[in-house]
């Protein structure tokens, strides 16, 4: 196989790589959507289900960038056989031909979109399972100080100064 058919093929599978990044990102981003869903009406369950999805996308994301990674660093070298560095994506589509020069560029830029989609995704979602969590957090609160013979919250939200008592009734026979 000649320089240029060798360098086709390499070029053929980044973007081939690219795509797949692409669409796990896709994927990264419609779970952490349904997660902040599931956040947001305390579904325990599908949180746990919808992890486990995060989980195995994200772990996509990261073999599919190291796949990527690698055959930069092929194509550089092709490219530019003394390069000490990979070159980044925009400067290596540059110094190819079409079509693949403008294939290139427009994955790249795709990839970078939902790269930062996911990231707001991502802040989203912290936020919500942070919220939930202080939620969570404020009513094991309640519950305690009502069971020590206190009320939970008065005006303002703050507890008052004078505790009341927690009574029980008990119908026998």
């Amino acid at each position: 196989m000649d320089n240029s058919a060798s360098m086709e093929a390499t070029v053929l599978r980044l973007e081939g790589v690219l795509r797949d990044l692409i669409g796990h990102h896709e994927r990264l981003l419609q779970g952490l959507e349904a997660k902040r869903e599931a956040l947001s009406v305390a579904d325990h369950e599908r949180v746990l289900k919808l992890l486990e999805v995060e989980n195995a996308a994200v772990q996509a994301v990261a073999n599919g960038d190291k796949q990527r990674q690698k055959i930069v660093a092929d194509l550089t070298l092709q490219l530019d056989p003394s390069a000490s560095a990979p070159l980044p994506m925009a400067e290596m589509a540059q110094r190819m031909d079409e079509p693949h020069r403008g294939r290139l560029l427009v994955l790249r830029e795709q990839l970078r979109e939902r790269m930062i989609a996911v990231r707001r995704a991502s802040t989203v979602a912290r936020t919500a399972t942070e919220s939930l969590a202080n939620h969570m957090q404020g009513l094991l609160h309640s519950i305690q100080t009502v069971c020590a013979g206190g009320a939970s919250y008065g005006a303002g939200g703050h507890a008052p100064p004078v505790a009341t008592t927690l009574s029980t009734f008990s119908t026998t026979a």
